[in-house]
C-alpha cells in the first residue's frame, strides 16, 4: 500500500516551534497566552504530547496565526482542513482526522503485512467501518492487537473505509479515522459516506493528496 501525501509531512512539533521562535516568544510566555502549561507545550514540541483540534485553536489564538497558518500548523498535526458540505458538525468532529504520523508509524511497523483492513479493502465493494469486519480472532492476534493498540496513542480508534476501484484494475481507498465515534448510530454511517464523497471530491480536485492505493 503506497499513502501518497502532500507536502504537510513535517512533525506538528517543528512547525509550532517555528512559528513559536518566529514571533520570539518563549514557551513560558505561549504557554500563558494558551493558558496551557509550559510542560506540556515542551511535550508538543518535542513530540511526547499529540494535540487535540481544541488545543491546536488554542495555540493557533495565541500565536495570532494567519488562516493559512493555522491551517498549516492542523495539516501537520494530521487534520483535515478541508469543508465537508452537507455533513452536521458533530459528525465531521468524529470524523475529520487524518493522523499523518500514525501513517508514517504504520508503515515504519509494517502493519501493513497482517492489517485485517487492507484485505478487507480488496475484498468489498461497499464502504466499511473498521468495527464492522474486527472480531475476536483478531483481537486475539497478537500482532493485530498490538497494531490497535498503538493505533490509540495515535487517538486513533475506528475508522471508515470507501474502497475505490479504477478502469485499470487497481484499488485505491478513501479513509478517515477517529478517536471516538459510534459506528452503531445509523446517522454517523450516513455522514460517514457523505464525509469520504466530499474527501473524493476534494482529492480529484488535489491529486495525490491523501490517496490510499492498494496494489
Amino acid at each position: 500500500m503506497n499513502h501518497l501525501m502532500g507536502e504537510h509531512m513535517h512533525s506538528f512539533g517543528t512547525v509550532l516551534a517555528q512559528f513559536r521562535k518566529k514571533r520570539r516568544l518563549s514557551q513560558l510566555t505561549l504557554s500563558l497566552d494558551a493558558d496551557v502549561s509550559t510542560r506540556h507545550v515542551s511535550f508538543l514540541e518535542t513530540g511526547r504530547a499529540r494535540p487535540s483540534r481544541a488545543m491546536i485553536e488554542k495555540l493557533a489564538a495565541a500565536l495570532a496565526l494567519s488562516p493559512k497558518d493555522k491551517q498549516t500548523l492542523l495539516l501537520a498535526a494530521g487534520f483535515w482542513t478541508v469543508g465537508i458540505p452537507g455533513t452536521t458538525d458533530a459528525a465531521t468532529r468524529q470524523l475529520d482526522h487524518a493522523p499523518l504520523g500514525w501513517l508514517t508509524h504504520y508503515h515504519s511497523r509494517s502493519f501493513a503485512d497482517y492489517d485485517p483492513m487492507l484485505y478487507a479493502t480488496a475484498q468489498r465493494h461497499l464502504p466499511f467501518f473498521w468495527s464492522d469486519i474486527l472480531n475476536a480472532s483478531h483481537r486475539h492476534d497478537q500482532r493485530i492487537s498490538t497494531m490497535l493498540g498503538e493505533a490509540k496513542d495515535f487517538h486513533v480508534t475506528e475508522g471508515f473505509v470507501m474502497p475505490l476501484r479504477r478502469f485499470d484494475g487497481s484499488i485505491h481507498a478513501v479513509s478517515c479515522m477517529a478517536e471516538r465515534c459510534d459506528a452503531r448510530d445509523p446517522s454517523v454511517r450516513a455522514q460517514a459516506n457523505a464525509i469520504s464523497m466530499a474527501l473524493l471530491r476534494q482529492m480529484e480536485l488535489h491529486p495525490g493528496a491523501g490517496i490510499n492505493r492498494l496494489a
